[in-house]
């Protein structure tokens, strides 16, 4: 069965409450949706020999018009220095990166891409943009849009619950 097919509406006309095993039903169905999505890309992973870790960097890296450096990717990808730069040499050691100098930075190294990481990632990474581009248009304007609104909406609640519950809490 297609996933699109699993939601039932159990929510009344006359309201937007639904009862406590709808709720966590949904929760746990969004949930799996999340990770059949990093599923999905992880087979770009597969067909690149990479970790997730690698993986994320190297797309933030294949698709930004501007070098990173470490503390920004590692700030963009919720990852811990160390851990990035623990998959930053493991790519060096491939000679898939290098780390030079930005240009108006003292101290900052940007992460780019040599040529034989080019020759070994490009072709994965672009089929992923595409896939990417091609999944968001296929929505149209009204499913993407009303898509994006809700995630917003669901990430702002999100954000107020969690400020709300997490104020009074010292340890």
């Amino acid at each position: 069965m297609d996933r699109t097919e699993q939601i039932t509406e159990q929510t009344p006309e006359s309201s937007d409450r639904f009862d406590r095993a709808t709720i966590a039903s949904m929760y746990s169905r969004l949930l799996q949706i999340e990770t059949d999505t990093w599923d999905i890309y992880m087979a770009a992973g597969r067909k690149l020999h990479v970790t997730e870790n690698e993986l994320w960097i190297l797309l933030e890296i294949f698709s930004s018009e501007k070098p990173f450096c470490q503390a920004d990717l590692s700030r963009k990808l919720h990852l811990p220095v160390q851990t990035l730069n623990s998959a930053l040499s493991k790519m060096t050691k491939k000679g898939w990166i290098t780390l030079e100098s930005i240009p108006g930075s003292q101290k900052s190294k940007g992460i780019f891409l040599t040529e034989a990481g080019h020759q070994a990632t490009d072709p994965v990474l672009t089929q992923v943009r595409k896939a990417e581009q091609n999944a968001f248009e296929s929505l149209g304007y009204a499913q993407a849009k009303a898509m994006l609104e809700t995630i917003e909406l669901y990430n702002n609640r999100f954000e107020k619950e969690m400020q709300e519950r997490l104020r009074d809490i010292e340890l």
